[in-house]
C-alpha cells in the first residue's frame, strides 16, 4: 500500500491492531520520519528593535552519505543586509553547517527574512517560527514618546473643528506618524474600546471581567435600540464564554477570587467578578449557581461592621459589595442604612453605589434623594463636560476619576433620567480617552464603557446619519457617511510641515448623531538616548557576567558593560517605592540577542541566583520578593506583577544567555502603578554589544 504523506517534516507513528474471526488478537507499531536531503533552519531572535546591529544565521543539514557543496542565500524585507546575502559552504556527509549575516534593523513593523540552500537539484527554503513571528515576519519594537501630542474632540452639530499639531523641538523627531481616528456614532467609539480591551495582552482576574463585562452593556443596548454594532456579537460569545469558564476555574476554596489563579482572595475583587456573572446571567449565559451561591456567601462574610471612624476606603467597598449583593437578591437594608449613616468622606463612586443599592432595595428610602443631592453638588465642570474627582483617590479600591465619574453617571442614568448633568458626563468621558481609543486601565475602560452605553440606551444615541471627513493641510485625508465603522488613518512623520504647525480640519455634515475624532503623533526617539525618569518609582537595571555561584552579598557578580556569545548574563532589576503602592508591573525588555533561561525548566542550569533581597538592605524586617506575586517571561521581557509593595527598596534577578553577536538597543525597564498610571517610572535605555 502506497500512503501520500502531508507536507510536514516530522515523525509519524504507524498503529496496526487485528483480531481473527476464533478471537486470536495482534498488534504492530512502526514510526517513519519524513525528512529532506537537504534542509536549512533559521537561527534568529524572538524580536528585533529598531536601530539593532543584528546577527541571524541558518543551519544547513546535510542527509545523505555524500558531502555537499550549497549555495545559500537570504532575502530580508524592513532590514538592510550588511553583509553579502549569498553565501557558499561545505557541508560534510550527514552533518551540518553554520551560515550568518549582519543585518541593520529598520524602522518598520516587522522583518520578514527567508533563507534559501540548493546544492544541485536539491534545495529547500525556511522562514523564521520563532516566537511570536508571523509568516517569517519577526516583530519590531522602539521605544516611543506618546506623549509628544494627542489630543480628541467631537462634533454634535454640523460645522469644522481645526487642530494643530506641531513636531516636538526638544529632539530629533525622524521616525514616527500621525493617526487620525473618525468614529461617527458612538457605537464606533465603544467598538473601538472593546477592540482594546480584547487585545490587552495581560489576564489578571480583573482583566478577564473587564474584557467581557463592557461587552454584555454594549449588546443590551444596541439590542434595545435596534442597532447594528457589527462583530459585536461574535466577539460576546467568544468573551464571554471563555471569561466565565476561567473565573469559574479561578473561584477560591472561600467562594471569592484573587489577582490571578493563585493567591490572597479579594473582596473588592470579588464583588466586581459577582457583578459581572450576574449581568451574563440577566443576558441569558449559562452560570454556575454554586460559582454564585459562594460568591455571596463570601462577600456577606466580607462586609463586617460599620465604622463611620474607619478608613474611608473601607466604606467604600463595604458600599460597592452591598450593592452587588443586592443585585444578587441577598439585600441587607439595616446594613445600607448604616453605611448612609457613615457616608462622611466616602467616595462619590461609593455613594453612586449606595444610591443604586438603597432605591433596588428600599425604592422609596429619603436617603437616595439624599445621595443623589450629594453627588449633583460634588460635579465638577470644565471646557470638556462634567466629571467627579474625590480629594484623596482611592488606591486601595483602585479608584480613579474615569471610574467614579462612570459610576455616578450609572446612578444618574438609573435614578434621575433627566439629570442634565448625564450628557457632559458622557462628553468628559469621551475626551478622556487615550490614544488608542480606551482609557487609562482596563478597569476604567470597562466602567467607562458601561456608564457609556447605559445612557446611550436610555437616551437613543448610537444612531447616526450624516456626512463626515477630514483634511491635513488642506490635502484629503478621509472621508465617510454615517453610520459606519470608525475611519483611521495613518501619515508618516516626513509627510508633515517641521516648521511650522499641521492643520488637520474635521468636518461633520447636518444629521442626527455626533462625530467623534481623536489624533495622536507618535514620535520615536532613539533608545540610547532616553533618560532615566523617576515620578513616585525608581527604576533602575544591571548586568552582571554569572559562573554559577555569584549572586550574593557576599559574593557579588562582575559587572558585564558587554557580554560574549555563549555568556550567562545576570540581570538584576531595582525598584524603590517610597510610599506604599497598590497594583504595581514591573516591565524589563532584554536585547534582542538574549534568550532568557526560565529556571523551572529541568534544561536550566544548576545554582540559580536567588530573587529576593537581603534584609539588610531593606526599610522594614522581611524579605522583599514575595510581594511580586506573579512573573511572566515573554519572548521579549519579563513581567512583574505586585498587589500590593510597602514603601521600600526591591530587586528581582534572573538569567539571560548571550545568543547572537551584534549592537542591540535595549528599551527601558519601567515599571508603574496599574489602576494610577502617573504614578510611574523607567530607566535610562541602552546599546548591549554581545561579540562574537
Amino acid at each position: 500500500m502506497t500512503v501520500r504523506l502531508p507536507d510536514s517534516l516530522t515523525t509519524w507513528r504507524m498503529d496496526a491492531r487485528g483480531v481473527t474471526k476464533d478471537t486470536s488478537v495482534g498488534d504492530a507499531a512502526s514510526n517513519l520520519t519524513t525528512t529532506k536531503i537537504l534542509l536549512i533552519r533559521p537561527v534568529t531572535p524572538r524580536f528585533f528593535t529598531a536601530g539593532d546591529a543584528a546577527t541571524v544565521a541558518a543551519v544547513i543539514n546535510n542527509n545523505p552519505a555524500l558531502p555537499l557543496e550549497v549555495d545559500v542565500r537570504l532575502e530580508a524585507e524592513g532590514a538592510q543586509l550588511t553583509s553579502d546575502p549569498k553565501q557558499t559552504v561545505d557541508v560534510p556527509k550527514l552533518g551540518q553547517a553554520r551560515v550568518e549575516w549582519l543585518i541593520d534593523i529598520e524602522d518598520e513593523e516587522g522583518v520578514a527574512l527567508t533563507f534559501y540552500a540548493q546544492s544541485g537539484e536539491l534545495e529547500d527554503a525556511s522562514t523564521p517560527t520563532i516566537g511570536s513571528a508571523v509568516d517569517g515576519r519577526i516583530p519590531v519594537v522602539r521605544y516611543s514618546a506618546p506623549d509628544t501630542y494627542a489630543t480628541s474632540g467631537g462634533l454634535d452639530g454640523p460645522g469644522d473643528q481645526l487642530e494643530a499639531i506641531s513636531l516636538p523641538r526638544r529632539f530629533d523627531a525622524t521616525q514616527g506618524r500621525l493617526s487620525v481616528s473618525l468614529e461617527p456614532s458612538l457605537g464606533s467609539a465603544m467598538e473601538t474600546a472593546l477592540d482594546v480591551l480584547e487585545a490587552f495582552p495581560y489576564e489578571c482576574t480583573e482583566q478577564v471581567v473587564s474584557r467581557f463585562l463592557p461587552n454584555l452593556a454594549a449588546y443590551r443596548a444596541a439590542q434595545a435600540l435596534d442597532t447594528e454594532m457589527p462583530g459585536l456579537q461574535d466577539r460576546l460569545q467568544r468573551t464571554v464564554t471563555q471569561g466565565v469558564q476561567t473565573l469559574q476555574a479561578r473561584q477560591q476554596y472561600d467562594g471569592g477570587w484573587a489577582w490571578w489563579s493563585s493567591g490572597p482572595t479579594n473582596s473588592y475583587l470579588s464583588a466586581y467578578v459577582l457583578y459581572s456573572l450576574l449581568e451574563a446571567q440577566r443576558s441569558g449565559f449559562s452560570v454556575s449557581e454554586y460559582m454564585i451561591e459562594s460568591a455571596i456567601g463570601y462577600l456577606q462574610g466580607q462586609l463586617g461592621s460599620v465604622d463611620a471612624l474607619s478608613d474611608p476606603s473601607i466604606r467604600n467597598r463595604q458600599a460597592f459589595m452591598s450593592l452587588v449583593l443586592t443585585r444578587a437578591g441577598a439585600p441587607d437594608t439595616g446594613y445600607l442604612q448604616a453605611l448612609v449613616d457613615a457616608r462622611s468622606g466616602m467616595s462619590h463612586w461609593a455613594r453612586a453605589s449606595l444610591a443604586m443599592a438603597i432605591a433596588e432595595a428600599m425604592p422609596s428610602d429619603p436617603s437616595v434623594a439624599t445621595l443623589l443631592s450629594d453627588l449633583n453638588g460634588a460635579a465638577v465642570r470644565s471646557a470638556t463636560g462634567v466629571h467627579w474627582q474625590d480629594e484623596e483617590p482611592d488606591l486601595w479600591n483602585m479608584g480613579a476619576p474615569v471610574r467614579t465619574t462612570a459610576q455616578v453617571l450609572m446612578a444618574l442614568v438609573d435614578l434621575e433620567p433627566d439629570n442634565a448633568f448625564s450628557a457632559d458626563a458622557v462628553r468628559w468621558l469621551l475626551a478622556s480617552r487615550q490614544r488608542d481609543g480606551a482609557w487609562e486601565s482596563t478597569h476604567d475602560t470597562a466602567w467607562a464603557l458601561l456608564g457609556i452605553t447605559e445612557w446611550a440606551a436610555s437616551s437613543g444615541s448610537l444612531d447616526s446619519n450624516f456626512a463626515f471627513g477630514a483634511t491635513l493641510n488642506t490635502q484629503p485625508l478621509a472621508a465617510g457617511t454615517a453610520p459606519s465603522e470608525t475611519v483611521t488613518t495613518f501619515t508618516s512623520i516626513d509627510q508633515l510641515f517641521r516648521d511650522r504647525p499641521n492643520q488637520l480640519l474635521v468636518t461633520r455634515g447636518s444629521g442626527s448623531g455626533a462625530l467623534f475624532y481623536t489624533a495622536h503623533l507618535s514620535v520615536y526617539r532613539p533608545v540610547e538616548d532616553v533618560t532615566a525618569t523617576s515620578r513616585g518609582l525608581t527604576v533602575a537595571r544591571e548586568y552582571f557576567l554569572y559562573d554559577g555561584a555569584c549572586g550574593s552579598l557576599e559574593k557579588p557578580c562582575v559587572p558585564a558593560p558587554s557580554a560574549h556569545t555563549g555568556d550567562t548574563i545576570l540581570a538584576r532589576i531595582t525598584v524603590t517605592v517610597p510610599t506604599d503602592e497598590y497594583y504595581v508591573v514591573v516591565e524589563d525588555p532584554f536585547p534582542a540577542g538574549m534568550e532568557p533561561i526560565d529556571g523551572s525548566l529541568l534544561t536550566a542550569p544548576t545554582g540559580m541566583p536567588p530573587e529576593m533581597l537581603p534584609r539588610a538592605q531593606t526599610d522594614r524586617v522581611g524579605w522583599r520578593w514575595w510581594y511580586f506575586n506573579r512573573s511572566e517571561m515573554r519572548d521579549d521581557r519579563l513581567v512583574l506583577f505586585a498587589d500590593h509593595l510597602p514603601a521600600g527598596t526591591y530587586q528581582y534577578t534572573y538569567l539571560l544567555n548571550a545568543a547572537l553577536a551584534g549592537e542591540y538597543r535595549v528599551l527601558p525597564t519601567r515599571a508603574w502603578a496599574f489602576y494610577f498610571p502617573e504614578v510611574y517610572g523607567h530607566s535610562a535605555g541602552r546599546v548591549y554589544t554581545i561579540q562574537p
